[in-house]
């Protein structure tokens, strides 16, 4: 008989400066500053990058939350977080890309680490 196990996602670190009391839920528009690194530390993808199509370079990307626009672990990292937070999570493969065809310079089944701020919301 198989198991199925649940994998979570692993906070790293988590910053928060000043007192915010807006804290995001599902279905916010928020702006947030990301990059995403495999495990052994190659950059995937960050919003420094000025070819990113819905990038504001001044707040970052524009997410809604819940929405499915970004991977699930991702959108489970955001819930809760604060204006101008930052956090460092672990995404599994289950909670990323798992084993379909992820982008370039990602492989099925990779954990994912991604670093947020939240620079707005909406």
């Amino acid at each position: 008989m198989k198991k199925a196990i649940a994998l979570l996602l692993v906070i790293i670190q988590t910053v928060l400066t000043g007192c915010h009391h807006k804290i995001v839920v599902n279905g916010d528009n928020v702006y947030v500053r990301y990059s995403i690194n495999k495990l052994d530390g190659t950059r995937i993808d960050d919003s420094n990058c000025s070819c990113a199509p819905a990038i504001n370079l001044q707040n970052g990307v524009n997410i809604k939350v819940g929405n499915r626009q970004v991977i699930q672990g991702w959108d489970e990292a955001l819930v809760g977080m604060q204006l101008q937070e930052e956090k460092t999570v672990l995404i599994p493969p289950d909670k990323g890309y798992g084993s379909t065809q992820p982008p370039v310079g990602i492989l099925p089944n990779d954990t994912l680490k991604l670093w947020i701020k939240v620079t707005k919301i909406n």
